[in-house]
């Protein structure tokens, strides 16, 4: 049998550090999270009390009856440009749906404070509708967000937020030439 030594030239500590980079440098995904699976099966419905979104959560779905709001938080959203889109859908058959998107960086004072993101707006006769709205954060941006979806009138519909400054960073790996710095 033959046997295999380590190196002298290798310290034990490069070798763990090579160990912990090649574990830490896989492959890093977001994932989704879906309204049913907080307390009571619903996002909360108060603006001074919003269902805050963790880390590593970059799809957000859920659905909305008429009347019901969504209030969400996020406080840990990568600074910077980025663009968070929502996607509603609606059943098919006569439908006409109304409401509200809105956002703030700032915790919202009231149902109706923020910025508008757009209108909810959709009508079909016997397909089922679709709408998309969307809003650009700025290069400024510091990395807290507050969101709000309004449904005021008409059928229940479901959504799905894409907001991809909520995704994990993934960690930078060392090259290989750094395991030779530790030297010994």
């Amino acid at each position: 049998m033959k046997r295999m030594f380590l190196s002298k030239s290798v310290p034990a500590a490069a070798l763990a550090a090579a160990l912990v980079v090649v574990t830490l440098a896989g492959p890093v995904s977001a994932a989704t999270i879906n309204e049913g699976s907080f307390s009571g099966g619903d996002f909360s419905g108060a603006f001074a009390a919003p269902t805050s979104i963790a880390n590593g959560y970059d799809t957000i779905t859920g659905s909305l009856g008429v009347g019901d709001r969504d209030f969400l938080s996020f406080t840990g959203l990568a600074t910077g440009a980025q663009t968070v889109t929502l996607s509603l859908a609606g059943s098919a058959g006569l439908y006409l749906s109304q409401g509200s998107f809105r956002y703030s960086t700032t915790p919202f004072t009231s149902n109706t404070s923020g910025t508008s993101a757009g209108n909810i707006s959709m009508f079909a006769f016997f397909s089922a509708p679709t709408q998309t709205l969307s809003f650009n954060l700025g290069p400024s941006f510091a990395g807290s967000l507050y969101l709000s979806m309004n449904l005021t009138s008409g059928r229940a519909l479901t959504y799905s937020l894409s907001v991809p400054g909520n995704a994990p960073i993934a960690p930078v790996p060392l090259p290989a030439s750094a395991l030779l710095l530790g030297g010994g």
